[in-house]
């Protein structure tokens, strides 16, 4: 979304806050990329554990593109790659975080004792904003013509409604 985007749609024509706009378009998408727990755009990710757990690894901020490398240190200390589908199958359904899972029965690996011993590089980011650039549009509209915490002389709540009934939509859900 691109500031020209924005203010033809608050019906802008002037330059003069073209800076608070700015601002208030950073401030929406980084709420909706926290309240969702997705990744708007395509971000590199390094995911490091001290030990394998006993199952899924989950990866945070989907959707994911692409997983890039996935290395550990054995017990000896020495770096080791897993490869997918050799080492472990990558589980990546919709509008949920993506999982490794072990291809072996006995599970994963065993590591050396260190904060780093594994580390699994990552890229995330959506291929298709239209939900997320309208939920944007709604809260730098929202933000915009009421700029203070609380308004007052007002009973509206389509903002709101129109904002509740998008996230869902957008929102990356868990597994149980």
């Amino acid at each position: 979304m691109t500031l020209a985007n924005m203010k033809e749609h608050l019906r802008i024509t002037h330059s003069s806050e073209d800076d608070y706009i700015t601002d208030l378009m950073w401030s929406a998408y980084q709420w909706i990329e926290e309240e969702a727990q997705i990744t708007m755009s395509t971000t590199e990710y390094v995911l490091l554990l001290d030990d394998f757990p006993l199952g899924k690894i989950f990866l945070p901020k989907p959707p994911l593109v692409s997983i890039d490398s996935v290395t550990y240190y054995d017990s000896d200390n020495n770096s080791q790659s897993l490869v997918e589908n050799t080492d472990f199958y990558l589980i990546s359904p919709s509008k949920q975080k993506a999982f490794l899972l072990p291809v072996s029965t006995s599970g994963w690996p065993v590591t050396y004792e260190r904060p780093d011993a594994i580390s699994i590089a990552f890229t995330c980011g959506a291929d298709s904003l239209n939900l997320e650039l309208q939920l944007m549009r709604l809260l730098v509209g929202g933000m915009y013509e009421n700029r203070e915490a609380e308004v007052s002389g007002t009973i509206t709540s389509s903002l709101k409604l129109g904002i509740d009934r998008l996230m869902p939509l957008v929102k990356t859900w868990e597994y149980v």
